[in-house]
């Protein structure tokens, strides 16, 4: 949901609404959200900074780039990745969620979660559910993505789950040279391994990628890693 002026503008807005009222400024702030489409000013200030965090990464990517983004279950890689889907998409670039696990009710409700509508974007936005995706399927549906389309796939693990896939590291490899031949921008979600100790401060990093068959990770341009709200995006170093 796009707001229709900057948040400084509707509390400028709700102190007039207060004034004019002679009501508290928290009530005044609340009424301006409803305006919105949001039930509460603290509910639309979170959706917004939320939204901005996605626009703010989406920055920092390149076309090209490969990104790994890792994470325990329950630390939001799946809503980061909608979230920078959503950046995307509001700057006029498509974008594509292959999804080997999830379902569309899923997708729909992340979006809303952020505040927008998939339906907004009847022809910028593709998802797709199947066990049967893999780089191969991948590079055929891929072969005229433009420049800056970011591709969601969920999850990295799951890619040569197909017993006649290729190797993992093959199809990585096959997709990393579309995203530099085209430009796009590639996101594969990734699974942490469980002995990650969840009580440590720190994020987990490169060597806790959970991987059941070889992959080199120097193939991946960036990571981005997330825990307890927290994310640190780093550039692959040699």
């Amino acid at each position: 949901m796009v707001l229709s002026a900057s948040i400084p503008a509707l509390k400028s807005r709700a102190k007039k609404l207060q004034r004019a009222g002679h009501i508290p400024l928290c009530e005044a702030l609340d009424q301006v959200a409803a305006e919105e489409g949001y039930a509460t000013w603290s509910l639309l200030v979170a959706k917004e900074a939320s939204q901005k965090n996605g626009a703010d990464l989406l920055d920092r990517l390149d076309p090209g780039d490969l990104v790994l983004l890792g994470a325990r279950p329950g630390h939001g890689k799946s809503l980061c990745a909608v979230r920078l889907l959503i950046s995307t998409l509001r700057r006029g670039h498509p974008g594509w969620f292959f999804a080997l696990q999830n379902d569309a009710p899923n997708i729909d409700a992340w979006f809303e979660l952020l505040g927008e509508r998939r339906s907004r974007f009847p022809t910028g936005f593709v998802f797709e559910h199947s066990d049967e995706v893999c780089a191969p399927d991948l590079l055929e549906k891929l072969a005229a993505a433009p420049e800056r389309a970011l591709v969601v796939i969920d999850h990295l693990q799951l890619l040569d789950q197909r017993r006649k896939a290729p190797e993992l590291e093959q199809q990585v490899r096959s997709l990393r040279s579309l995203a530099k031949r085209r430009g796009c921008i590639l996101v594969f979600l990734s699974q942490i391994r469980s002995a990650f100790d969840q009580r440590a401060e720190r994020l987990p990093s490169r060597r806790d990628v959970r991987l059941l068959d070889a992959l080199d990770l120097g193939l991946f341009d960036k990571f981005l890693f997330l825990r307890k709200g927290r994310a640190q995006l780093r550039e692959y170093r040699p």
